[in-house]
């Protein structure tokens, strides 16, 4: 429990180990992340946080349960739905570009660790000190109505 502690949450948050966690830099200045917000930022809609710093969203591929709990519950997509949003958008010669895809969740988090403006989705169990979970919609993992939440 101290591990938690570290990161912000109480004794009482974080427990359900299928819980998402959304993750920044520890320099964002940003303290709140809306649903709307992450779903602008994984459909490249949005690419600047509030205070002007270039937004790097970065992800495990598609096919991973943790990415296909996002675009379900934040993004009401599949993942042919995803794909194909960003084949539409580069047909309509929009700019919009999806998420960094990594292999792993440890490179997701070092990845966010080292690029200021950085965002990702991770395992609650896969968080370290190095990131800062995000609330969403002012709720934290492991708490009730969390819409990352259990994933298994």
């Amino acid at each position: 429990m101290a591990r938690l502690a570290l990161l912000g949450f109480n004794d009482g948050q974080m427990q359900a180990t299928g819980d998402l966690a959304v993750i920044v830099n520890k320099t964002n200045a940003v303290q709140k992340l809306s649903s709307r917000d992450l779903r602008s930022i994984f459909l490249g809609e949005k690419d600047n946080w509030s205070d002007g710093t270039k937004i790097f969203a970065v992800s495990l591929p598609v096919e991973r349960p943790e990415t296909r709990a996002v675009l379900r519950k934040i993004c009401g997509m599949s993942e042919s739905d995803f794909t194909r949003f960003f084949l539409m958008m580069n047909f309509q010669g929009k700019s919009v570009s999806p998420p960094r895809m990594v292999r792993t969740s440890s490179a997701v988090r070092a990845f966010v660790a080292s690029t200021p403006g950085a965002v990702g989705v991770i395992r609650v169990q896969d968080v370290d000190p190095t990131v800062r979970v995000m609330y969403l919609d002012g709720i934290g993992p492991g708490a009730p109505g969390y819409k990352l939440g259990s994933t298994q």
